[in-house]
């Protein structure tokens, strides 16, 4: 089954529609979503796995308790769906603001909390994404630790306890698009799907 990717430099073409001489345009939200949806959509395939946009929340007795508004991305085996990577999408401007990062922070970690009651592989990766910046984000399911580790506040002096520098992905850079297909390549690895390249270099998807 061969995969057409969107390529880093076509991802950096339509950031920059976004925003152009620091004037950002109307609902750049919902641009950004719109751009990370396509992106999902051709990184994680239809065959294999389903992007969910806004994810429905159930109780153990199958009763709707809302919904979830971040990228939850699931492979689907055997009528089975498991929850194997998600992204969260913020304005870029928040990743300026020390609140509007702790509240990002804050929601990543209450997502791990949310599925990794479903979640059947060695680890959970998710994103926060501030526009192009992306935060890397990761459950052990066997320590159950999160990295990046939780930065208390202190009482006695201000604390940056949601670093700007955790947001050091670039996705329309070479480097920042690789670290993503990285990850991603190893999401797949873990529910048994490999990766290969053709002779154009363009990856090739296949189930073992």
């Amino acid at each position: 089954m061969l995969l057409s990717h969107m390529s880093h430099p076509y991802i950096r073409e339509l950031f920059s529609c976004i925003s152009s001489d620091d004037t950002i345009l109307p609902d750049e939200l919902g641009q950004c979503r719109g751009i990370y949806n396509s992106f999902l959509f051709s990184v994680f395939p239809s065959a294999d796995f389903t992007v969910w946009p806004q994810y429905p929340l159930h109780t153990p007795q199958g009763h709707n308790r809302g919904i979830l508004y971040s990228f939850i991305v699931e492979f689907v085996r055997e009528r089975e769906q498991i929850p194997v990577f998600f992204l969260d999408v913020k304005p870029a401007g928040d990743i300026e603001d020390d609140s509007a990062r702790a509240v990002a922070d804050k929601k990543m970690r209450q997502t791990f909390r949310i599925l990794a009651k479903s979640c059947k592989t060695p680890k959970l990766y998710g994103f926060s994404a501030m526009g192009q910046k992306l935060a890397l984000y990761c459950l052990d399911m066997e320590s159950r630790h999160i990295t990046p580790a939780a930065i208390e506040c202190s009482s006695t002096r201000i604390t940056d306890t949601v670093p700007q520098e955790w947001w050091d992905i670039d996705i329309t850079t070479q480097a920042g698009y690789d670290k993503f297909m990285e990850v991603a390549q190893e999401t797949k690895g873990m529910v048994g799907l490999k990766q290969t390249f053709d002779l154009e270099g363009k990856p090739r998807i296949f189930e073992d």
